[in-house]
């Protein structure tokens, strides 16, 4: 993965590329292929992959950590960023500082671009964290009946996937379905 290429288009549009705010657990594997490990800590799930941390909460994408694996990488992509005006948004000297790159999108209520360094190594970039709004995705609480929530979990246990995630699946589904069919 090219972090450079990847961070100007999050710049410029205020997406990250391929993986839209309203991914899925689903969306990212199927893009992305299986992921090296998970990790679920109440409603927050982690999808670990070498380049990148996908973290969902109750379901929805929160947050893309890219990991910088290198030193070349570290000093493009800082040279990148340093480009933009930033404020220290938390510390724990002298082992982290993490800065809030103050670059709008486009889009202008895009998400936080946060950049990890370690102020001992010589403020090296450890890691590049994409914060999405709250508003882009929002909850939903449907009463299903029972039978319908028994299959429902019985699925969820058989794809390993969330019920939010599945029903989330399933509602694009049919309304994109139901938007090609309303254009014909």
């Amino acid at each position: 993965m090219d972090v450079c290429c990847t961070l100007r288009q999050l710049i410029s549009t205020g997406e990250f590329p391929g993986v839209p705010s309203c991914s899925t657990e689903g969306d990212i594997e199927t893009a992305f292929g299986r992921c090296e490990y998970s990790a679920q800590k109440k409603s927050v799930k982690t999808l670990s992959y070498p380049w990148a941390d996908f973290l969902f909460e109750h379901g929805r994408l929160h947050q893309i950590t890219v990991k910088i694996t290198d030193e070349l990488q570290a000093a493009t992509a800082k040279e990148l960023l340093w480009q933009y005006p930033r404020e220290t948004a938390d510390e724990i000297p002298p082992f982290f500082r993490c800065e809030k790159i103050l670059c709008a999108p486009i889009s202008g209520d895009g998400p936080e671009v946060l950049a990890n360094v370690c102020p001992e190594n010589g403020d090296t970039l450890v890691s590049v964290a994409i914060v999405f709004p709250t508003e882009k995705t929002m909850p939903l609480t449907i009463e299903i009946p029972q039978d319908v929530y028994t299959a429902l979990k019985e699925l969820s246990l058989s794809t390993r996937r969330s019920m939010e995630e599945i029903c989330g699946d399933i509602i694009k589904e049919q309304l994109l379905s139901d938007n090609d069919n309303n254009h014909v």
